[in-house]
């Protein structure tokens, strides 16, 4: 008996190291998925994240994506799509956030360099704008992406603009025709 028992706790504790050492999915109530089912239900998490995302429900899109991001299975496009739909909500810091660790996730993503880029510009984040453009240009293949990240450089080189007057400026008076 002693020795069935032996092998049933080093059999038990095999399976426990297994389980451990394995990435776990965590369904939108924070359930644990079983291994299995893990691939089917992050694919259908997101099926539903693009769905919504092109009916431009960002918010919830962007919910998605964060579960998504939450788990061990998480992807650098899990990443960038989620930096999409925060940058779509106008949640920029957080959109930067997003690119950038989809960038350490899988820098082999040629459009996260132009996206990262026109988010810094967006914030006024000159250096990181001008690194990101730097670091860009130098593994990025696409001509398009290529073209955006050189535009992208000339402007960071350059003072930004200072954001336009509203209609009615603090002297009152209405824009240039009034």
């Amino acid at each position: 008996m002693t020795k069935l028992l032996r092998l049933a706790v080093l059999a038990i504790a095999s399976i426990l190291v297994q389980s451990l050492t394995q990435p776990v999915a965590q369904g939108a109530d924070g359930a644990q998925l079983a291994p299995g089912m893990q691939q089917a239900q992050l694919q259908h998490t997101r099926e539903e994240a693009r769905a919504l995302f092109l009916a431009a429900q960002f918010d919830q899109a962007a919910q998605k994506w964060n579960a998504l991001c939450g788990t061990a299975c998480a992807t650098s496009y899990d990443y960038y799509w989620l930096g999409e739909s925060q940058y779509h909500l106008g949640k920029m810091q957080e959109a930067a956030a997003s690119f950038e660790y989809a960038l350490q996730k899988g820098p082999q993503l040629d459009l996260v360099y132009s996206r990262l880029a026109e988010t810094y510009l967006a914030i006024k984040q000159c250096d990181k704008l001008k690194s990101t453009c730097t670091n860009g240009l130098s593994l990025v293949r696409d001509p398009a992406v290529r073209a955006q990240l050189e535009m992208y450089a000339r402007l960071a080189g350059r003072p930004l603009p200072k954001p336009t007057r509203s209609q009615n400026d603090s002297r009152g008076h209405h824009g240039a025709n009034g």
